[in-house]
């Protein structure tokens, strides 16, 4: 009896070992189709749709896709440059044309 018992227990033990390996088989098999599959849309999707772009310059056009410039169509109510030149650049003409409206205002009055 025990012997028939301990045979038993090898054959089932055997059974579920082979049924582990078979999940695990077909796992990988899964998991293989899967990424063949995603390899070929990659392939599919870059022969319909390829811009020649190296990765680098897609990523860049996709970052400015996603997250655009507006100042193109605000450039029309930014201050634009005058004759006089932007204010923070030539500070000292500020202070000459208040020392002038004021020699100006003493010699008139």
């Amino acid at each position: 009896d025990c012997h028939t018992a301990h045979i038993e227990a090898c054959s089932l033990f055997r059974h579920i070992c082979q049924a582990v390996v078979n999940e695990w088989d077909n796992q990988e098999k899964r998991k293989q189709e899967q990424e063949q599959l995603k390899a070929s849309l990659y392939r599919s999707r870059s022969r319909l749709h390829g811009s020649g772009l190296t990765q680098d310059q897609q990523d860049e056009t996709d970052f400015r896709r996603h997250f655009p410039q507006f100042s193109k169509d605000f450039a029309d109510i930014l201050s634009q440059p005058s004759l006089e030149g932007p204010a923070d650049t030539e500070p000292e003409h500020e202070g000459d044309a208040a020392q002038q409206a004021a020699a100006a205002a003493s010699l008139s009055g």
